[in-house]
């Protein structure tokens, strides 16, 4: 399972956060942006496998 969680990871950056869509032309706009969605991409991907694991705890424990 945690050797597919990378891949997993990079899918939800990729797809779910459509890292690539961004059109930003220098690396100083780049860097910040990506960045800020690795970390949405950590906590979506964080989320999702905390709700499949504990399928009963209420939403209120993670937000």
């Amino acid at each position: 399972m945690y050797e597919w969680q990378i891949e997993i990871y990079f899918k939800v950056l990729k797809s779910g956060c459509k890292i690539e869509e961004r059109q930003l032309e220098t690396a100083e706009r780049i860097k910040p942006c990506i960045a800020l969605y690795m970390i949405v991409a950590w906590r979506v991907l964080f989320v999702t496998m905390f709700g499949r694991e504990c399928p009963d705890l209420p939403c209120t424990a993670l937000f």
